[in-house]
């Protein structure tokens, strides 16, 4: 069969220069095959809303915490349009997620998931405390809408983030 170009569907090589062997392929197989492929890729579902589920309820639980956690009130800062909250939190909700992201890649189970979640959560409490050593006054300054504060502490909470992130490639 020199000469002919071979188009590859699942489990099916289709000569596309001999129109006399598409016709022997029944449409009914070609179809049978995509819903064959469908099913496959549906396959995965299950697992996906699990975890999707689990990472929703990790996010909900690190921002009920990290609010509970701070002296200031993000969500009122946020909605009374303070930028340095937004910001802040919002970095804060990125380092938080990185460490997730990296739990449901490589998690065992969900349980496993669950459990570096909550570490991911430690670890954002702790940066918040430490950043206030170099800046005692950072939620009172994020309060009154100062955004260097803000943005030191959003920084690092993301950059301890992508570190807990790398450090969960086990």
């Amino acid at each position: 069969m020199a000469g002919f170009l071979f188009v590859r569907w699942p489990n099916l090589a289709l000569p596309c220069g001999d129109r006399g062997l598409m016709d022997d392929i029944s449409r009914e197989t070609i179809q049978s095959q995509g819903h064959k492929m469908i099913l496959q890729s549906l396959a995965g579902l299950p697992a996906f809303i699990v975890y999707f589920c689990t990472g929703m309820v990790a996010v909900v639980l690190f921002l009920f915490v990290y609010t509970r956690v701070t002296p200031h009130d993000e969500f009122q800062l946020i909605r009374d349009n303070v930028p340095g909250a937004a910001i802040s939190l919002g970095f804060s909700l990125l380092g938080f997620v990185l460490p997730v992201i990296s739990a449901i890649t490589h998690a065992a189970n969900v349980f496993d998931c669950l459990i570096w979640s909550v570490i991911a959560l430690i670890v954002q409490i702790i940066v918040y405390f430490v950043m206030r050593i170099p800046v005692p006054d950072i939620s009172n300054r994020i309060a009154r809408g100062e955004l260097a504060p803000a943005i030191w502490l959003g920084a690092a909470s993301l950059a301890a983030g992508a570190l807990n992130a790398a450090s969960m490639t086990y």
